[in-house]
């Protein structure tokens, strides 16, 4: 195990840690994140957004390019899978590096579990994953351009529902994808007692609206 530190911000001076396993790591990959932790110039480290701003850089993507933990278990786990970690004085959570698509789709009781159910629940979720990307889509498509693909109870449940409704099958999924999103953002930004309750009685209120 290799650990390298740097001081960060001229007014807090916070050190920050870069760990790494010898012989697993990529070499360029701690070089990289070496030397961008020792370009950082600000005044203080103050937040975890500081530090991960600089590590990644100037990216025009969406997704996210490394991972952040609070579990040691986690963290030790990239450790052992070749990736490089970063910790930070005062901030509660541990970064990983180079992150993979693969990474969001494991837990770390997948490795407490058997093999053919941890398979399964990986399996699970892609699934989830590919049904909220497509399944959007594949709706809009059937009602809008392809009608004959709905049984046909269920495109009369649709026609009848749709009678009343001021809105194209594109705005009505649109608005209640944004719903859900509001809901998310909700329940985790007020507090929990709150936040749940709200969560909870959202989600009742959009599906019975989408039904």
């Amino acid at each position: 195990l290799e650990i390298e530190e740097h001081l960060v911000g001229r007014q807090s001076v916070t050190p920050v840690d870069v760990i790494w396993i010898d012989g697993i790591a990529n070499p360029n990959t701690v070089k990289l994140v070496s030397e961008r932790i020792a370009a950082i110039d600000i005044a203080a480290l103050l937040s975890s957004s500081n530090l991960e701003e600089y590590i990644t850089g100037d990216l025009s993507t969406g997704f996210p390019m490394l991972t952040h933990t609070e579990r040691p278990d986690r963290f030790c786990v990239g450790l052992a899978e070749g990736r490089v970690g970063i910790v930070a004085e005062g901030l509660a959570m541990g970064y990983l590096l180079p992150a993979t698509i693969q990474q969001f789709f494991k837990a770390c009781q997948d490795k407490t579990n058997n093999w053919m159910v941890a398979s399964a629940l990986i399996m699970l979720r892609y699934l989830a994953l590919l049904l909220s990307v497509f399944l959007p889509a594949v709706y809009i498509a059937a009602v809008t351009f392809h009608p004959e693909m709905i049984p046909n109870q269920m495109a009369l449940s649709i026609i009848t529902a749709k009678i009343d409704v001021p809105f194209t099958t594109v705005a009505e999924v649109l608005i209640i994808l944004g719903a859900f999103e509001a809901l998310q953002e909700a329940s985790v930004l007020l507090p929990p007692s709150i936040g749940q309750s709200i969560s909870i009685l959202g989600g009742l209120v959009v599906g019975t609206a989408a039904v």
